[in-house]
C-alpha cells in the first residue's frame, strides 16, 4: 500500500543508523586479539543491550600464543578504528590476514571497517569468509545478515539472522532485523512476532519500539493507540521524531 511504502525508509534508516551490533562485532576482536577481556565485555554490554556472547568471557585457547607483530597490528588497528581512521585500520587488518589468513578477529573487523566505509559488497564477502571459519558465531551471522539487509538481499539476510537466533535466542538485534526483513517480504505477522521477541529480550530497544509502531499502524489500523505507545517509547529512548510516522498516527 502507499502508506507502507511511505514508511519503509524510516524503518530502514532508523534501524541502520542505530545498529549497535557493529560495535559489538568490533569489541569481540578487541577481547581475543589484545586480551582486554574485562574492558571488551563491559563495552559489549553497554553497546549491544547486554547481548554479549558467553564465549566472550573466556579467552580463546587457540589465541594464547598470538605473535607480538599481530598483537601490535591489532592494537593499532583498534585505535584507528575508534578514531574513525577506517582506511588505516583496514590496511592493518589486511596485514594481519597476510600473516594469518584465517584470523577470525581480523576478518570480522575488516568486514566492519568495510561497513563503516560504505563498501557493503566487500563487507559481505569478508564476513562470509569469517562465517565459513566460525559458523557458530552468532555475532558474525547477525552482522552478515545486517549487511545483506542493507543491500536489500532480504532472503539471504533472513537465512543468516535465523541461524544467529538459533545460536543466541536472546539477541534483540537479530530478532529486530529478522522482523524488518520479514516485513520487507510482506510477512507482517512474522515481522510483528520477531520484533515483539526483540522487546521481550530488551524492553529498552528503541529501534524495536519504533519498528513495531510502523508495522502496527500500516497493517493493523485498529491498533493505532498501541502504535502510538510504542512510538512514544521509541522517542523517549532517543529515536529522532519521524514526521511521516506521526502523520499516520494522527
Amino acid at each position: 500500500s502507499e502508506e507502507l511504502a511511505l514508511l519503509r525508509q524510516p524503518v530502514v534508516s532508523v534501524s541502520d543508523q542505530r545498529a549497535g551490533l557493529f560495535k559489538a562485532s568490533f569489541v569481540f576482536e578487541k577481547k581475543s586479539a589484545v586480551n582486554s577481556i574485562g574492558a571488551a565485555t563491559a563495552d559489549a554490554n553497554a553497546t549491544s543491550g547486554g547481548e554479549s556472547d558467553a564465549r566472550m568471557n573466556r579467552a580463546d585457547p587457540s589465541k594464547t600464543d598470538v605473535p607480538p607483530k599481530i598483537q601490535g597490528l591489532a592494537r593499532a588497528a583498534g585505535k584507528n578504528f575508534q578514531q574513525g581512521n577506517y582506511r588505516a585500520a583496514g590496511k592493518q587488518y589486511q596485514q594481519i590476514l597476510t600473516e594469518d589468513p584465517n584470523n577470525i578477529d581480523a576478518l570480522s573487523n575488516l568486514g566492519v571497517v568495510y561497513v563503516r566505509s560504505g563498501n557493503l559488497r566487500s563487507a559481505e564477502s569478508t564476513l562470509e569468509k569469517a562465517v565459513a571459519i566460525a559458523p557458530d558465531n552468532d555475532f558474525l551471522l547477525t552482522t552478515l545478515g545486517v549487511v545483506q539487509y542493507r543491500q536489500s538481499k532480504f532472503d539471504e539476510a533472513i537465512v543468516q539472522l535465523t541461524k544467529a537466533i538459533a545460536i543466541n535466542p536472546k539477541s534483540a538485534t537479530a530478532h529486530n532485523y529478522l522482523g524488518i526483513a520479514a516485513s520487507q517480504k510482506g510477512r507482517q505477522q512474522e515481522a510483528e512476532k520477531e520484533i515483539l521477541q526483540a522487546l521481550a529480550n530488551n524492553p529498552d530497544d528503541a529501534d524495536a519500539h519504533f519498528n513495531l509502531a510502523v508495522i502496527l499502524i500500516t497493517t493493523q489500523p485498529g491498533s493505532k493507540e498501541l502504535a502510538k505507545e510504542h512510538y512514544a517509547r521509541a522517542t523517549a529512548l532517543g529515536i529522532e521524531p519521524s514526521p511521516s510516522l506521526e502523520k499516520l498516527l494522527q
